[in-house]
């Protein structure tokens, strides 16, 4: 099994612009993450959801979430927790 996990990195999740990033053997790939909305200028990933939504590359599973309040989602993926970010 492929090595991976998912993280969330300092945005602003007021206005839904938080980034997370994905890792996979050593190789890094931006997921974006947004609780409002709002859309980076410079993302040209798959269509971005401002609803909340992890938004994962190609080949990449999505991972699970949850939400506990405006602004602080927790990633889990393959039932294990990385990170909170408030």
């Amino acid at each position: 099994m492929k090595e991976r996990f998912y993280k969330l990195i300092q945005g602003d999740m007021k206005k839904g612009k938080a980034k997370g990033y994905s890792v996979e053997n050593g190789k890094y790939r931006e997921m974006l993450v947004s609780i409002s909305e709002g859309v980076p200028v410079d993302y040209k990933g798959e269509p971005y959801k401002a609803d909340g939504r992890i938004v994962s590359l190609p080949g990449f599973p999505e991972p699970e979430y949850e939400s506990f309040g405006y602004g602080e989602i927790l990633v889990a993926l393959d039932n294990e927790k990385y990170y909170s970010y408030r």
